[in-house]
């Protein structure tokens, strides 16, 4: 088999034709040191696909802000609510400092879902809860929240504009005037005591928004307080303090909480992570979204039979899944992601790892736009790995893949799948076996 591996990457001296259907494979043959070989493609495999909804996922969101809301026709209302503790540059003010304004500045990372161009609002409370991690857990999930005001600091009402830095929202003068009481007083002189008169702050959508999601850098978004003083003859400017990501303590001060209102939706009776709604019971499609926690699974339920082919003198030389996105459900706004990460999943449908190749890097699926114009696209995931832990070890018959967009964890990027016996156009398996005397 070592000898079949490296077929591709011959010159063709001499040739072995095999043929399965309408297709040809040329091989050299002339290297096989006394081993003759053929090829076989096969589509025929059975393939279970499903969806499913994680109880949670980590909200690793790099250093990504999300907020927004928008309505989506399948998924039904999704929104972003972000949570932000900061601390000041300095904890010194003059003495003389009057104030004058304070504000909110998100930065825009260039991340949006959905419609940039419809009005959409943002508001901002004081958080009466402080940021930190439960006893005993090291990461936040997007379920996570934070209490905060009823009372607002501030909104806006807007359009994104992407191709500016930022977003800027005037604050309450009643908290600016408290801040910079508290530090000049001296009151204030450290993220704790400055947490014990102001926790952070909640960033949120309107309730009746449909819109967009947005992405805003974590590290480059800031309060500003302005204020002018009057012992300083320099200029007639106004000075300021930027109350930034506090990255003094240990623990991440920052979080995304993401949620979706599915009722009567498809997904309506997925309550559990062990719930799964097969692609039969869903119009022969299956779904993805990120930030949100769906995927799709796909097991492989027949392909341990491929030992009976030559009596198990074979190999899988390659195995493409390759998954018909349904054109239907998708736009510019709706957009699919480049690539996936391809995962394996136990019978209780908790994550075992990151699919691997022989070399130990990750498996990528990526988007194969094979026709354009009548929107021929396709997900193609490289899954001869997992097909030989299959046919290594039955247990893995139980397992299954799932496809997981790049940025789950910080994006809620969708798709939406033909099932293996959709009438246009079935998902399937396309296996290369290598058979060898």
């Amino acid at each position: 088999m070592t000898h079949s591996l490296k077929l591709f990457a011959l010159f063709i001296l001499g040739a072995l034709a095999v043929s399965c259907g309408e297709t040809d494979v040329w091989l050299d043959s002339d290297n096989l040191t006394g081993s003759n070989l053929r090829l076989i493609e096969i589509d025929s495999f059975q393939i279970d696909m499903s969806t499913y909804k994680f109880d949670s996922i980590v909200n690793d969101s790099g250093n990504r802000l999300l907020v927004g809301r928008y309505e989506d026709p399948v998924f039904g209302k999704v929104r972003a609510d972000a949570f932000m503790e900061v601390v000041p540059a300095t904890y010194y003010i003059p003495e003389g400092a009057v104030f004058d304004s304070i504000v909110l500045n998100l930065s825009y990372d260039g991340y949006f879902y959905n419609d940039t161009l419809a009005t959409q609002r943002v508001k901002v409370r004081r958080l009466t809860e402080t940021i930190t991690l439960s006893n005993g857990v090291d990461d936040y999930y997007n379920t996570v929240d934070f209490d905060a005001s009823d009372d607002l600091l501030g909104e806006k009402t807007f359009r994104p504009r992407i191709s500016k830095d930022s977003l800027t929202i005037r604050l309450s003068d009643a908290l600016g005037q408290d801040l910079l009481d508290g530090i000049r007083s001296d009151e204030i002189v450290s993220s704790e005591t400055l947490r014990d008169r102001f926790k952070g702050i909640k960033i949120s959508p309107a309730d009746d928004d449909n819109a967009a999601i947005m992405g805003y850098s974590a590290t480059k978004s800031y309060i500003r307080l302005y204020y002018s003083d009057d012992d300083d003859s320099s200029d007639d400017e106004s000075d300021y303090l930027d109350f930034k990501l506090n990255g003094v303590d240990e623990v991440k001060k920052y979080a995304n909480r993401i949620t979706s209102d599915r009722a009567d939706t498809v997904f309506s009776s997925l309550v559990s992570q062990e719930t799964e709604l097969g692609s039969q019971a869903t119009n022969d499609l299956t779904y993805l979204q990120g930030g949100i926690g769906i995927t799709t699974k796909i097991m492989f339920p027949t392909i341990r039979s491929i030992k009976e082919i030559n009596d198990n003198n074979g190999k899988i030389f390659k195995a493409n899944l390759k998954l018909r996105i349904n054109p239907n459900y998708y736009n510019d706004k709706l957009y699919s992601t480049d690539s996936l990460y391809v995962a394996m999943v136990d019978r209780n449908n908790d994550i075992l790892g990151l699919l691997t190749d022989a070399a130990g890097n990750d498996v990528m699926a990526y988007i194969d736009k094979v026709n354009p114009e009548y929107n021929e696209v396709y997900v193609v995931a490289p899954v001869e790995q997992f097909l030989e832990k299959i046919l290594d070890d039955p247990e893995f018959l139980h397992y299954g893949l799932v496809l997981m967009p790049k940025g789950y964890n910080s994006a809620v990027s969708r798709l939406i799948i033909n099932g293996q016996a959709h009438n246009n156009y079935e998902s399937k398996l396309e296996l290369t076996y290598a058979i060898y005397d």
